[in-house]
């Protein structure tokens, strides 16, 4: 649904804050999940670019 991956990508911004309130890992496995629904997801993409999983 796409108010679920709405919420998931607003997730992904509590691991780009400077506390990181979302674990790498958590963002990682958030992110693939978004992709799933939403191939061209910004933030999902930067996440998986940042911790360099491409």
């Amino acid at each position: 649904m796409k108010g679920d991956v709405s919420v998931k990508e607003f997730l992904l911004l509590f691991h780009e804050i400077p506390e990181k309130l979302i674990s790498e890992d958590e963002a990682k496995k958030i992110a693939m999940e978004v992709l799933k629904e939403k191939p061209d997801s910004i933030p999902a993409l930067r996440i998986l670019w940042e911790v360099h999983w491409f």
